[in-house]
């Protein structure tokens, strides 16, 4: 509307349009390289690079404290991974995204907790002197309740934020039922398969997940698996009905029919 006639209405160019932002599942690893860049700030690789970890090991322990499974566990140090790609590092404690990461993950997997009780895990792992000296029988520690309620408020302004990131998309999709099934499909050992089913694990604690899909990362893994259990010493024979680590491990490295029954190239499991 014209400020100096109000009966003049703005014209439809005039208006700002809206803006609609759609769900991007996976980044490549330029794009991943450009947006931690751009929020790492002042820090360098290798200080994001361990304030990645810190976070990761206390979504771990919390997770781990409460009683989480592991597709929470590992889907909250996937949301922190891509909490960062949009906000600076600098403008929030880690804390408050990890346990927000936390907070929404347990929605995503029918796993809720109420913010208050994922708070008090985490004052326990983060005070452990506290919690030793508590009376409560669920261990809780005694913090002050107005420190809560603000903690609490911080965790729900971050979850908002995080919903704001996934664009209100609760899909997610883990590595680790892709392990077995392509762990039988190549005739892996249950030894080979628990090593890999690791490595899926750890994978998370990196921002592998969020370029490339679930089966890449199970099939990478696998591939690491065999290479580490064939350099080992004194490895046990080989069982009948079951391929080798050295035999899976050359399958992966060179291209094959493999490739496009799942979809990969041998560029993309070297890649990662």
């Amino acid at each position: 509307m014209d400020a100096l006639n109000p009966n003049i209405r703005d014209s439809p160019s005039q208006i700002p349009a809206s803006h609609v932002k759609y769900h991007l599942p996976y980044f490549t690893p330029a794009e991943v390289e450009q947006l931690s860049e751009k929020q790492r700030g002042k820090l360098s690789v290798n200080q994001e690079e361990k304030a990645r970890q810190q976070a990761c090991g206390f979504i771990e322990a919390v997770g781990a404290k409460i009683g989480f499974p592991r597709k929470t566990i590992a889907t909250a140090q996937n949301l922190y991974h891509r909490f960062h790609l949009f906000f600076p590092r600098k403008d929030f404690s880690f804390y408050d995204v990890t346990l927000a990461a936390l907070y929404v993950s347990s929605k995503m997997h029918d796993t809720l907790k109420k913010p208050r009780e994922i708070l008090m895990v985490a004052y326990a792992v983060r005070f452990p002197e506290l919690a030793a000296k508590s009376k409560s029988v669920a261990g809780e520690v005694d913090m002050d309740p107005q420190t809560v309620e603000h903690d609490r408020q911080r965790l729900l302004a971050v979850e908002r934020l995080i919903l704001e990131t996934i664009c209100f998309n609760f899909t997610s999709r883990m590595p680790f039922p892709y392990v077995i099934k392509i762990g039988r499909a190549f005739g892996a050992t249950k030894r080979l398969t628990k090593l890999a089913w690791r490595l899926a694990i750890d994978s998370h604690r990196t921002v592998v997940n969020l370029e490339y899909p679930p089966h890449v990362v199970a099939l990478a893994c696998l591939y690491l698996a065999s290479l580490l259990s064939s350099f080992e010493q004194g490895t046990s024979p080989e069982r009948s009905g079951y391929n080798s680590s050295h035999q899976i491990a050359a399958t992966f490295g060179k291209s094959g029919k493999w490739e496009q029954q799942f979809q990969v190239h041998v560029a993309d499991l070297e890649g990662m």
